[in-house]
């Protein structure tokens, strides 16, 4: 299967999280609206080679002057400086340009989840800040976001990735590194061809 098509799934599986996602925070009556701790300013690292391709492709299809502004972020927040300077490239005049194509980790962020681990063992996580104190003030009890679906189909679509190009490092980027290494390429046979071009690893 091309690798184009590969990368297409990962738009299902993104659209079931964010159905999750929604009636989680319908439950709660939650919004990120006006919040003062912006979520992207958090130094999140990214691990999919799928994720990546997903958001260079709607990168692409900016326009110049947007892509050459977002490009001068991104060099900028890779730069040496202390990660509570962190900032999104993506996020211009406090918006995401890059919504429909942003990754799991923003999609999920700032609601309590559970997750089973690969040795059985079941891990909990806490809403954001602004989220505990709204569901402290109101009482509500925790209805968790199961992500295991999400991670299990993630995984599975990126050993697909890893089949079809067998050498590269171990993939670990913020969105900035994303946009600063690979937007510039314009193509994915051309970022597939950066990646096979590097060393190996052991597959998932």
């Amino acid at each position: 299967m091309p690798i184009e098509a590969h990368v297409k799934k990962l738009k299902t599986i993104y659209s079931a999280m964010d159905r999750e996602y929604a009636k989680a925070a319908s439950f709660y009556s939650f919004g990120c609206q006006e919040c003062p701790d912006n979520c992207c300013s958090t130094y999140f690292f990214h691990y999919t080679i799928a994720e990546y391709l997903y958001l260079l492709q709607g990168f692409w299809a900016l326009n110049r002057e947007k892509k050459e502004e977002i490009m001068e972020q991104a060099t900028n927040m890779c730069d040496p400086m202390p990660r509570d300077s962190y900032l999104c490239p993506l996020n211009l005049r406090g918006l995401c340009v890059l919504y429909p194509h942003r990754t799991m980790i923003c999609r999920l962020h700032g609601l309590p989840f559970e997750v089973q681990r690969p040795d059985g063992q079941r891990e909990e996580g806490p809403g954001c800040p602004r989220f505990e104190n709204e569901r402290t003030r109101t009482g509500l009890p925790y209805r968790r976001i199961e992500r295991t679906p999400f991670y299990t189909d993630l995984v599975n679509l990126e050993r697909k990735i890893r089949a079809e190009v067998p050498h590269f490092r171990r993939f670990k980027k913020t969105i900035a590194e994303m946009i600063r290494d690979g937007g510039k390429k314009e193509s994915l046979p051309a970022i597939l061809r950066s990646l096979a071009s590097q060393e190996s690893f052991p597959p998932l």
